[in-house]
């Protein structure tokens, strides 16, 4: 092993470890994965914390999250409102096939993928004729999202997954609870984290809203298996992609007021990385974006829509009823 010039004698591997074990170890746990990872969003511009710190929603211990990655734009401190990407990534490197079982039913996305920093939390929207009625929805159901290809189309979904173990010789089990608390616990409380972090922004005095939407990314080196229904298990299929649908109880009332909380984790194979991010995320964001300027003050002093019950993204309006702005700085 090559050593620097500086390295005193006794700074070794012990007798007890051959050199070639040790290496085979390093190159087979997550760490060298992470570093692959975060390179490779820092090419791409993204500000990238490693071992990214977050306290336990259960424990209230510090855990920490392989990657976090932002977008960075340079940005007018005139704009009403500055879109911006967040990454939450948790590595899994393995010799043990991911197994994925294909949802049979359409989950709502309305809530994916979750927007943070708006000051009300979401998007507060009355109705054009009687201002009386109103109601705050989420931000990603004011954008429109749930109907653009990333989140609608791009990939299969999944509720439940596992992780194929050998036993001997001749048998295969699969584990879902190595799985669960291996990949989806880490990303769900990191992403409730995240929230507080990001929090919902800064109340309606100030005039820039920092609109962030954050997505949950599993990047496997590992084999990934989709079963693609309850007649297929036979003929399984080799999938770089699958989005796990995973819904909990919103004990704390986080968001908007409802009684679940919804997280979608793209589970990825790190050789699809590249594709993902080019051909499905950053088309995403960048409509994400022109979506979240287009609405401008609506996220600061609310929206009015003709119809509460019926209506579309680009209805939204400012609320006429809305005190006037001071003008730019």
């Amino acid at each position: 092993m090559k050593q620097k010039p500086s390295n005193p004698e006794r700074n070794c591997i012990p007798a007890g470890i051959r050199e070639a074990d040790l290496i085979s170890g390093i190159e087979k746990s997550g760490y060298p994965l992470q570093g692959i990872v975060a390179e490779r969003l820092v090419k791409r511009g993204f500000a990238v914390s490693e071992e990214w710190a977050y306290s336990d929603r259960d424990s209230g211990e510090p855990r920490s999250l392989d990657v976090l990655a932002a977008s960075e734009r340079r940005f007018d401190i005139r704009a009403q409102v500055v879109p911006s990407i967040v990454l939450l990534i948790e590595c899994k490197k393995s010799e043990h096939p991911y197994i994925f079982f294909r949802m049979v039913t359409s989950p709502d996305t309305v809530s994916f993928p979750s927007i943070f920093g708006l000051p009300h939390g979401g998007v507060s929207l009355k109705e054009s004729k009687d201002p009386a009625r109103h109601q705050i929805v989420l931000a990603s159901r004011a954008l429109g999202l749930s109907e653009l290809p990333f989140v609608s189309l791009a990939t299969d979904r999944a509720a439940s997954f596992s992780q194929a173990i050998p036993h001997g010789k001749d048998r295969v089990d699969l584990s879902g609870a190595d799985a669960f608390k291996n990949l989806i616990l880490p990303l769900s409380k990191a992403s409730d984290h995240a929230r507080s972090v990001f929090g919902h922004g800064h109340g309606p005095e100030f005039s820039t809203v920092f609109a962030r939407a954050a997505f949950s990314v599993a990047v496997l080196d590992a084999p990934m298996i989709l079963i693609e229904g309850p007649d297929r298990t036979f003929d399984p299929v080799y999938s770089p992609w699958v989005r796990v649908i995973r819904q909990e109880p919103n004990i704390d009332r986080i968001g908007i007021d409802t009684p679940f909380r919804h997280y979608a984790i793209d589970a990825v194979h790190i050789d699809f990385l590249d594709e993902y991010l080019e051909k499905h995320l950053f088309p995403f964001a960048q409509e994400f974006t022109l979506r979240a300027e287009k609405l401008g003050e609506v996220f600061l002093d609310g929206g009015e829509v003709p119809n509460l019950h019926r209506w579309k993204w680009n209805e939204i309006q400012k609320w006429s009823g809305a005190p006037p702005r001071p003008s730019a700085r």
